[in-house]
């Protein structure tokens, strides 16, 4: 997991460069692009997983 300055870091140089969208890290960057690339029903079965809160 990458540490909070260096994001941050990123981040603000990416809006001195007017950047709109700053993504940090490989993985991250791989994993927003493979949104374009997914159907939308896998998309929505992926997003529905991730936010169903943990039964107790």
């Amino acid at each position: 997991m990458a540490k909070a300055d260096a994001v941050a870091a990123d981040a603000y140089e990416a809006l001195q460069q007017g950047d709109v969208v700053s993504v940090h890290g490989f993985l991250n960057a791989a994993t927003a692009f493979s949104t374009r690339l997914a159907p939308r029903a896998v998309l929505r079965r992926v997003v529905a997983a991730i936010n169903t809160p943990p039964e107790s």
